[in-house]
């Protein structure tokens, strides 16, 4: 059985990173690679865990 994830998990990705990059590039005042990486990092984690808390939301509907 394979679940797909839908199109708007993509773009809550997009969404956090800007979020994520806007908040910290305002906390240091700065923008650089260590800002774009813990945005990144950030965003790498809140959709992933978007993403499975949707998956296995998705699998206890479903039989």
């Amino acid at each position: 059985m394979t679940r797909v994830l839908p199109p708007h998990v993509a773009l809550y990705g997009v969404i956090m990173m800007a979020g994520a990059t806007g908040f910290l590039w305002t906390e240091t005042g700065t923008l650089d690679r260590t800002t774009l990486l813990a945005a990144f990092m950030t965003a790498s984690v809140a959709t992933t865990a978007y993403a499975a808390i949707g998956l296995i939301a998705s699998m206890r509907r479903k039989p």
